[in-house]
């Protein structure tokens, strides 16, 4: 018993070596601080994308402790200096844009306090916040008051859970799941195949739909192969309308297919 005591006693000194002091935390901040406004300052006038391979050797950990200034410098040189600078106004080809200062800050206060959103017994204020911005969000787009939702970590969860609840609705499973068609722009998300592997549809049928000249899907020819697929005994399931693509920002005529 006393053995396993020390053993916990020093399991207890090494994890408090992440607990920091205030002076310490203080002096973290004051350079991170630092490194935030340079950056921000400088990216009218930094390059958005930048080609250089990353030096793997200067990412290697090696268990010792590091100086904050010699880490940065390290981010620096082999993080935001290589590759696409998303937060750059120059760079217009991807989903994630610029980084917002202040909801930066509200990922800093939310990591730092820990708060576990996944019951409202456990952090009834930070439910209430999920709730209110659901609530804008659904006035924003037209949405009944009885929708409901969650806030996602991106686009690749959002899909996956709608594919899911599409799913569960539509009781696609067993043998129904080689006779269900999806139907999709050769344009759409790869997370798309991904999802339908992870949920058990990976046997689904897809169908690559028709494009016009902005690689749009055709609503006709999306009307004609359902009912094609009708008359051949499948079960049209499913139609994945992207409102922006990636690669070309088209966005199909979501009221028409609806």
């Amino acid at each position: 018993m006393e053995d396993l005591l020390n053993q916990l006693k020093e399991q207890e000194r090494k994890s408090r070596t992440l607990e920091l002091q205030y002076e310490e935390r203080k002096d973290l901040l004051q350079n991170v601080e630092q490194f935030i406004h340079h950056y921000i300052e400088s990216l009218p006038s930094a390059k958005a994308f930048i080609e250089k391979p990353v030096d793997l050797e200067k990412l290697q950990l090696d268990g010792e402790k590091k100086d904050i200034g010699e880490l940065l410098k390290v981010f620096e040189s082999e993080v935001t200096e290589k590759g696409l600078r998303a937060a750059s106004g120059g760079h217009v080809g991807y989903i994630p844009g610029g980084g917002i200062f202040t909801a930066a800050l509200g990922d800093l206060l939310a990591a730092i306090s820990n708060e576990y959103a996944g019951v409202s017994y456990a952090s009834p204020g930070a439910v209430a916040i999920e709730n209110a911005v659901l609530d804008w969000l659904k006035s924003l787009f037209g949405f009944p008051e009885s929708a409901m939702g969650n806030l996602a970590s991106g686009g690749s969860i959002s899909n996956l859970i709608a594919l899911t609840a599409a799913r569960d609705y539509y009781q696609v499973k067993n043998e129904k799941i080689p006779k269900s068609v999806i139907y999709l722009s050769k344009h759409a998300h790869h997370c798309i195949k991904k999802s339908l592997r992870i949920i058990g549809l990976e046997d689904v049928c897809i169908h690559h739909l028709p494009l016009d000249d902005q690689f749009k899907i055709i609503p006709e020819s999306l009307k004609q192969q359902v009912e094609e697929d009708q008359a051949a005994g499948l079960n049209p399931f499913l139609v994945i309308a992207s409102a922006g693509t990636t690669d070309v920002g088209a966005i199909d005529p979501l009221e028409s297919i609806a």
